[in-house]
C-alpha cells in the first residue's frame, strides 16, 4: 500500500514518476516543471537521482483526445490520439512497454470533458503486462469506479480537487473500492 505525494502544477507534461521511501513509508512522487521539456528535466535532474535512494519508474504517457485541448498539448505542441482510435492507442501502450517503460499513463487532459473511455482502459489493461494510471477528466464517483472497474490500477485527479476540495472525503478509498465491487 502507498501513501501517496501529490504535487500539483498547472501543466501536466510527460514524466517519469518516481517511488521513494521516506520515513519507512512508499511515497509517489511526481515531479512537474511546465517551463521545460520532459528531455530536458530528465538531463537536468539525472545526477540528482541517481545519487538519492529513489527508485525511478520510466512511464510512458500517452495523450488522448479528452474533448478539448489540453495544457499538454500547447506547452509540448503534442496531439492527442483519438478516443477513437482504440488501436493506436493500444499499440503505443505495447510499444512503451516493449521499450522498458515500468508504467503507463493514458491521459485526457487536465480538465477535460471526457476522460479516457472505460472500453480503451480494458483494452490497454488487457494487454500490458506493467501497471496502468489514468487521469483526466475524472471529476465523479462514477467516473473514478468505472476507471478502476476498467483495469486502472491507479487514477489522478486534479481539476475535480480544484472545483471542490471536499471532493477528497468523498472518495476516500475505502468507499471508492466498495462501489467498485
Amino acid at each position: 500500500m502507498y501513501e501517496v505525494l501529490l504535487i500539483f502544477a498547472n501543466v501536466n507534461i510527460y514524466q517519469d514518476i518516481l517511488l521513494a521511501k521516506q520515513h519507512g513509508k512508499q511515497l509517489l512522487a511526481v515531479l512537474i516543471d511546465p517551463e521545460k521539456t520532459s528531455i530536458e528535466q530528465q538531463v537536468q535532474s539525472a545526477i540528482q537521482i541517481k545519487e538519492s535512494s529513489l527508485e525511478v519508474l520510466p512511464t510512458g504517457y500517452i495523450l488522448v483526445d479528452g474533448g478539448k485541448e489540453s495544457a499538454v498539448e500547447r506547452v509540448s505542441s503534442s496531439k492527442p490520439i483519438c478516443q477513437t482510435n482504440s488501436e493506436l492507442i493500444l499499440r503505443t501502450a505495447l510499444a512503451g512497454e516493449f521499450s522498458g517503460k515500468k508504467i503507463i499513463y493514458l491521459e485526457a487532459g487536465s480538465g477535460a470533458k471526457t476522460p479516457v473511455k472505460s472500453s480503451i482502459i480494458s483494452l490497454v489493461k488487457e494487454n500490458l503486462t506493467i501497471p496502468l494510471i489514468i487521469g483526466g477528466g475524472i471529476q465523479t464517483v462514477h467516473q473514478l469506479t468505472t476507471a478502476y472497474a476498467a483495469g486502472a490500477d491507479l487514477v489522478v485527479i486534479g481539476t475535480a480537487f480544484e472545483k471542490d476540495p471536499a471532493f477528497f472525503n468523498i472518495i476516500k478509498k475505502d468507499s471508492v473500492h466498495e462501489n467498485i465491487s
